[in-house]
């Protein structure tokens, strides 16, 4: 990018950093820039993020984030005054999460698969690292003791005191309410700040780090407020009977008076409002949509505020309730050529902040936005999440819809490669299934078609984001109702539109993307010419057992899969289940079939991929496994994405042929 005036009020100047590609990524990757999409190779696309998590400094002086190197991940930092780089400290875990403490810390969240005797299968940790940036010295937070109940994640984080070099934490005690604790970074050592009641769920602290709401469960889905009026007495929240109940409590306003919600508003998917702690005024509303959900909350590190809340319609968007952000925002908007700009980490004084672009055809790229004494503003390279893409000339993904069979429009990603159609083609249904695809740069969706693949992929109905009633709507409904309806559909839309060859089309998938995969080769075996499932589910009825074992049938992992495979419905039989298993079916399936799944995987037992390749196996069928030994649930390692694309690949060329003949 070069040196000049950009609109908005803003100018582009080259970086002094701008070495730090080289310094990261090194000649060779470089060189693939400035190839062909299609001869870049596979390693390339399953890089992991160069920048991740980029956090600025209170004083504005560093920018961390965290950075990977093929399997190798470091925290790097850039002093902003004298250009001076740092790579500390090769990490073993994967990393979640960065803060700055101070000017001095940089708090890890760190998370790594391990096991329990008391829980079968693969259990994900999380817990907190602090990096001393003077000395360089790593030390482990709040580890497990008998000062503290079980905690399988020990990094919920909820404040920052920057003064005192500590840090506030939610986690279960011994008797099992959620407390929460102040950790202090110099020595790792924890204390109780305020005890949680027995059916506690979150905390909320005002600007001086003072837990000040306490949110409390009654049943599923009410939340029960509580306001602190002394040192450990609170009191209910003030409610009007006739105003919407509170769905979702995200913190408090910049005054600390109002407590920012979301309210079940009827007639609109989702509504935020300011709602007075004292009760003397109205509620105002800050946010309504009647078509997306609320995706994310943006709060100010510094003083605990919610800033703005996150939305997403094709796009993650933000909705700034701060003036001074939501002017820089449009700024920004017109400044760069982006499909979505946000504003990820500032600096106390708002002069120094990350900006992230998005685009449709490359990875996302980092900017750094500055403004001097004088009021003037600018921005400067960082860097792309894969600086090795950069450059390339990667297929355009874009937002599209279709009609399903009953009339309703389905929204979807589509991404097409170079040459005209009909082209051998891959649909990618996301897993979940309450989740859902965003539009950007998308890993398997930009290698497919680089590779001269098109590539589909739906937000069924049961996908999140679209409100309750789009998401309800695929509850009971897996492998042939209408969450495997709407992603078949998919595959007619582009076969009656010339663009799908409907010789060669493959469905691929992980987790529910991967149950979505291998029921559309079960049930609806002469849609597909090859089913891929990744980390996906085989058999519903192992799946609800295995998570009802693991943590319990009021908890809230086996309460998603008994609301979303069964509806709720606890009369429906064994045969219910056994009717929409693929290992079940596998007599049905009569295509080649690709089974990955990785031996660390916390979330679908690795056992639901070796039965359905002993189940296929028994029926005659052609299936291929690959057990990922290192291997998790979401393909967080290097070494495991490079080897499923180039499994992909190779699975896809041996079956449906050369994409280019």
């Amino acid at each position: 990018m070069h040196a000049g005036n950009i609109s908005g009020g803003l100018s582009m100047r080259l970086f002094h950093l701008a070495c730090v590609f080289f310094i990261l990524v090194g000649a060779g990757s470089v060189r693939a820039q400035e190839a062909v999409a299609g001869d870049i190779p596979a390693a390339v696309f399953a890089e992991l993020p160069a920048i991740n998590y980029p956090v600025v400094s209170p004083d504005g002086r560093f920018i961390a984030f965290s950075h990977n190197r093929g399997d190798e991940r470091f925290i790097f930092s850039v002093n902003m005054e004298t250009g001076e780089r740092q790579l500390v400290n090769a990490l073993d875990n994967r990393v979640e999460g960065l803060y700055w403490v101070g000017n001095r810390y940089v708090l890890m969240r760190l998370g790594a698969p391990g096991g329990l005797a008391f829980v079968p299968g693969v259990v994900d940790f999380a817990q907190m690292m602090a990096l001393d940036m003077e000395t360089q010295n790593l030390r482990l937070l709040v580890q497990q003791t008998n000062d503290m109940g079980y905690n399988a994640d020990l990094a919920q984080v909820i404040g920052l005191d920057e003064e005192r070099g500590r840090v506030l934490i939610e986690a279960y005690s011994r008797t099992r309410t959620l407390d929460v604790y102040w950790v202090f970074l110099h020595n790792g050592g924890f204390q109780t700040a305020m005890e949680g009641q027995d059916n506690t769920r979150g905390w909320i602290l005002n600007a001086d780090n003072e837990p000040t709401i306490r949110i409390d469960q009654r049943g599923d889905e009410d939340q029960l407020v509580y306001v602190r009026t002394g040192r450990e007495a609170f009191r209910p929240l003030s409610l009007d009977e006739d105003e919407p109940e509170l769905r979702g409590v995200y913190g408090l306003d910049v005054t600390g008076r109002n407590l920012i919600a979301r309210e079940a508003r009827s007639g609109v998917v989702s509504a935020v409002v300011a709602v007075p702690l004292d009760g003397t005024s109205p509620r105002q509303t800050l946010f309504e949509s009647s078509e997306y959900d609320v995706a994310g909350v943006i709060t100010d590190s510094y003083t605990n505020a919610v800033l703005g809340i996150e939305w997403a319609d094709t796009h993650v968007r933000t909705e700034w309730f701060d003036e001074e952000f939501r002017d820089l925002q449009s700024r920004l908007e017109a400044s760069l050529a982006a499909e979505v700009v946000t504003i990820v980490s500032w600096s106390q004084d708002r002069r120094v902040a990350v900006i992230r672009a998005q685009y449709g055809d490359r990875p996302d790229a980092f900017f750094i936005y500055r403004t001097d004494a004088n009021g003037e503003s600018w921005l400067e390279n960082l860097m792309s999440e894969n600086p090795a893409l950069a450059e390339a000339s990667l297929p355009y993904r874009e937002s599209i819809s279709y009609t399903a069979r009953d009339g309703t429009d389905i929204p979807a990603y589509l991404t097409l490669p170079d040459g005209d159609g009909p082209f051998p083609f891959v649909v990618l249904p996301h897993g979940g299934p309450a989740a859902r695809d965003y539009g950007g740069y998308d890993m398997f969706a930009h290698f497919l078609a680089s590779r001269g693949y098109g590539v589909i992929q739906p937000n069924f109905r049961g996908s999140a984001g679209y409100g309750l009633r789009w998401r309800e709507a695929g509850h009971g409904e897996w492998g042939i109702g209408v969450m495997q309806h709407d992603v078949s559909d998919a595959v007619s839309v582009l076969v009656e539109e010339g663009l799908a060859d409907p010789e060669r089309i493959c469905i691929l998938g992980g987790s529910y993307g991967g149950y979505a995969a291998l029921a559309g080769a079960a049930f609806t075996p002469d849609l597909y010419s090859c089913a891929i499932s990744f980390n996906g589910v085989s058999n519903l009825s192992r799946m609800l057992r295995y998570t009802r074992d693991r943590y319990g049938d009021r908890s809230t992992p086996y309460l998603y899969w008994h609301r979303s495979i069964l509806d709720d419905d606890d009369t429906r039989e064994q045969t219910y289940l056994d009717q929409r298993s693929p290992e079940e079916n596998a007599a049905s399936i009569r295509v080649p079939v690709l089974l990955i799944h990785g031996r660390s995987d916390s979330v679908v037992d690795v056992e639901q991929s070796r039965r359905m390749r002993s189940a296929i196996e028994r029926e005659g069928g052609t299936v291929r496994y690959v057990q990922q030994e290192g291997g998790d649930h979401w393909l967080t390692g290097y070494s495991v994405r490079r080897e499923v694309l180039e499994e992909v690949e190779r699975f896809l060329i041996e079956v449906l042929g050369d994409p280019d003949g």
